[in-house]
């Protein structure tokens, strides 16, 4: 009886041993990272890298929607300023217009001036 459950526990400790289940032979493992404590520190670890891109996430949209306000401020004021634009120029060729009249009207002398 003693001789089989050494058989048995030498082919289960192999078996483990070759699939790494066992935390003797694990080969990832290092010291403590298999227990408990060292399960919760690796959660809590991954929780603090989520919470930071999380973090880092939120500054880009912020950052990203103030540069977005920024650029339709800019296409709104050019928007503006070449309307004022045109509009300076319309009101330049009308004044020229009305100028070329006067002068015209200067020269037939129907003004009186």
């Amino acid at each position: 009886l003693q001789e089989s459950k050494g058989k048995i526990t030498s082919v289960i400790t192999s078996l483990a041993q070759d699939s790494c289940i066992s935390l003797k032979h694990n080969k990832n493992a290092k010291k403590g990272e298999n227990t408990w404590t060292g399960k919760i520190k690796k959660i809590k670890d991954l929780n603090k890298k989520i919470n930071k891109c999380t973090s880092l996430q939120e500054k880009i949209k912020k950052y990203q929607e103030t540069k977005d306000e920024k650029l339709k401020e800019e296409i709104y004021s050019n928007s503006l300023y070449k309307k004022y634009k045109q509009a300076e120029t319309e009101l330049n060729i009308l004044i020229l217009h009305i100028n070329k009249e006067l002068k015209k009207i200067n020269s037939k002398g129907k003004c009186g001036l």
